[in-house]
């Protein structure tokens, strides 16, 4: 049989969750491939599906897809019905063509759901029909450490999209599959196709690209210095960029063990192939080339420090205001996310309660809202609310900020509590609240979160400005008789000089998303050193200097 001259269906679907039964299909692609052609050249049939008005793209979902939350509205787009109908007849015109989909078992569902095909002889018969690329790929490549299609696409010579969209999806589904016909060509294969790969057997594992041997001289020779490296893929693209103390030792953690590494490191050491290293003289000059690194390159595979979808802002409450008010001109910032901000909106118009309710909590109601704002002011003692003025949310600032802030002096921060600091805003963008219905007590702690969260922000945003442009004098508790100085001038290590009298307008003014992380990085290391017992001197001017135990007294070390 040759499968390159074959017609094989290819579909794909893109939903807004795992089970069918309550999820929505929001994308749909199919199309006829034969594995003699360029998977590039291929046209695919691609639609988006209409939602129901009501419905919206949760926050990860967008994340995803890369989808705006009501994206029928401004994209082309089809009903649900009329992909049905669309999907069947294709289906039927092609009644004896196999249908090669890359995760059967989870795409199955949904193609039941979309040609409302219930159990019997016609579902059967297309069952009979399905070769299943991640069920295939497990047993003809079986030394790869991920199989997800971003993996074993990237395997095959096809780098994916980071977006998952359907058309993208077909094509790296192609390549798999012409990348798995060259391993099928070597077998002598029947007529009747699928029922024969069914009875395939699993093939004997091979090393990985990355696990050749002399890749493993490369690494065993790495210096025991800090740095910063990169590992690619076959075609010397940069997917992922580390920070080591120690190179030798981090590289080589990556082979050490049999445990898992996660999900997307998997599929990372899946597709790469090579890895290059940077050496710098400290560890702290490894996080901020690491920063730069990821800024300049972009890799798939690295989470924080992206720049995507965030933005340096600073806040001023006038801007929000019906009528500018004294307490309200300052600038504050920076900040590199307000969607708590604009969750909570404090300086709407009074009778915009629902723009308080962020698009995933289920079920909450106007009213809802309004017994929540009014308890969440009586809570701090201040008569009840429910349509407070932007005046009012001034008095409950200046009530609830003192306290927190009191308290943020006052509690010693754990590394636990460091991180959570650090990366609150990214976890908070990211996270989907599975609650299906809120109640007005989930409203409240949600918006008195929000408030505290505010705070916090602005707590940090001092300390940012403060450490964009300083000198720094440091001995490292392991190394008491070396001491390092660190000039930052605009969050950049400079070799001299330096500008710590800078204005704050001035300060402010010099921040996008290189230097708010290159800071954010140097806030850390402080504390981190601050609690290590390091002896830290912070010049913050010709004539301000504080030293570690105002420091720790200050960030909560």
């Amino acid at each position: 049989m040759n499968l390159g001259s074959q017609d094989f269906i290819f579909l794909d679907f893109q939903t807004t969750g795992t089970v069918a039964l309550t999820s929505d299909v929001i994308e749909a692609g199919w199309g006829l491939y034969r594995a003699d052609r360029e998977p590039k050249d291929q046209v695919w049939t691609t639609h988006l599906i209409a939602l129901d008005e009501e419905r919206k793209l949760s926050r990860t979902i967008q994340r995803l897809t890369g989808l705006p939350a009501n994206y029928y509205l401004e994209h082309p787009s089809i009903a649900f019905e009329a992909l049905s109908r669309e999907l069947r007849a294709f289906l039927q015109e092609h009644a004896q063509t196999a249908i090669v989909i890359h995760f059967a078992q989870f795409k199955l569902p949904f193609l039941w759901k979309v040609i409302a095909l219930e159990e019997g002889d016609e579902r059967t018969a297309i069952l009979g029909r399905v070769i299943c690329v991640h069920r295939l790929s497990k047993l003809m490549i079986p030394e790869l450490k991920s199989f997800s299609l971003r993996a074993v696409a990237g395997y095959a010579g096809y780098a994916t999209a980071e977006k998952k969209r359907s058309p993208d999806h077909l094509m790296a589904t192609a390549y798999v599959w012409r990348f798995l016909k060259g391993k099928l060509d070597e077998e002598d294969i029947p007529d009747d196709l699928v029922p024969w790969l069914r009875t395939m057997k699993p093939r004997e594992a091979k090393a990985l690209p990355i696990h050749d041997q002399a890749l493993r001289k490369k690494r065993l020779a790495l210096p025991n210095t800090p740095g910063v490296y990169f590992f690619l893929d076959a075609f010397a693209n940069i997917l992922y960029i580390g920070k080591a103390a120690n190179l030798k030792h981090r590289v080589n953690s990556y082979f050490r063990g049999k445990k898992t590494k996660g999900s997307r490191l998997n599929e990372m050491l899946t597709r790469a192939v090579d890895f290059r290293f940077v050496e710098v003289t400290s560890e702290l000059e490894a996080l901020l080339r690491e920063n730069d690194e990821i800024k300049r390159n972009d890799p798939p595979y690295n989470r924080m420090l992206r720049v995507e979808g965030r933005e340096v802002r600073g806040i001023r409450f006038n801007d929000l205001l019906p009528e500018p008010q004294l307490w309200g001109y300052r600038v504050w910032g920076p900040m590199s996310s307000l969607w708590m901000v604009q969750a909570l909106r404090p300086f709407v118009e009074k009778s915009n309660a629902m723009a308080l309710a962020p698009a995933f909590m289920s079920g909450v109601t106007e009213e809802m809202i309004r017994e929540a704002i009014g308890n969440l002011f009586a809570s701090y003692g201040i008569e009840s609310m429910p349509d407070p003025s932007p005046e009012d949310w001034h008095q409950l600032a200046q009530i609830v900020w003192p306290i927190e802030y009191a308290r943020l002096l006052r509690v010693p921060s754990t590394e636990e509590d460091e991180e959570e600091e650090e990366e609150e805003e990214e976890v908070l963008e990211e996270e989907v609240v599975e609650q299906k219905e809120w109640t007005a007590e989930d409203v409240q702690a949600f918006l008195s979160h929000a408030f505290r969260h505010l705070l916090r922000q602005m707590f940090r945003s001092r300390w940012f400005l403060r450490l964009s442009h300083c000198r720094i004098e440091w001995t490292f508790a392991h190394d008491p008789d070396h001491q390092h100085e660190f000039r930052v001038c605009c969050g950049q290590l400079v070799a001299e000089g330096g500008q710590e009298t800078a204005s704050y307008l001035e300060r402010l003014q010099c921040f996008d998303m290189q230097v708010y992380d290159r800071v954010g990085i140097l806030y850390a290391e402080l504390k981190k050193g601050l609690r290590r017992g390091d002896s830290i001197r912070l010049h913050l001017g010709p004539n301000h200097v504080v030293d570690q135990d105002f420091l720790k007294n200050r960030l909560r070390c």
